[in-house]
């Protein structure tokens, strides 16, 4: 891949990093985190290993030459989703949060949004440079 796409690229390996980390800390954490943040076990253990799948699906999308704009639109989307749903389980009280635990659901939310924000950068930046070298090759 060229260096437009690294951009997206980065930002991917990031996020694919960041939710490792994070589904890993949330399982690790997952008998006492119901104390700290509300809701139960058994959700921590559902978003740990849903987020740790979802980092290995990352890291492979990263790893690809050169990444298809679809795989990045998705990412961007997914992101976006789960930032959404975050702030919509906050207000609409799908989870039993303590105030620790509404900070940190708000937090991670804000975290997920920052990176599709820079995702959707890097996905417009690389399409918009095959676009024009297309253009630039059929005209």
């Amino acid at each position: 891949m060229d260096n437009h796409g690294q951009l997206l690229r980065l930002a991917l390996r990031i996020d694919a990093i960041v939710s490792a980390a994070f589904g890993a800390l949330v399982l690790l954490g997952s008998p006492i985190l119901p104390d700290l943040l509300g809701p139960p076990g058994a959700v921590f253990l559902a978003v740990g290993v849903f987020v740790l799948i979802y980092a290995a699906g990352l890291w492979g999308v990263q790893s690809r030459a050169p990444i298809s704009a679809a795989a990045g639109w998705s990412v961007v989307v997914l992101n976006l989703v789960w930032a959404i749903a975050s702030v919509a389980a906050v207000v609409l009280g799908w989870l039993p949060l303590t105030g620790l635990g509404v900070a940190f659901v708000l937090l991670q939310a804000v975290l997920v949004a920052g990176l599709a924000d820079v995702q959707f950068v890097g996905v417009r930046r690389a399409t918009s440079i095959s676009s024009r070298r297309r253009v630039a090759t059929s005209g």
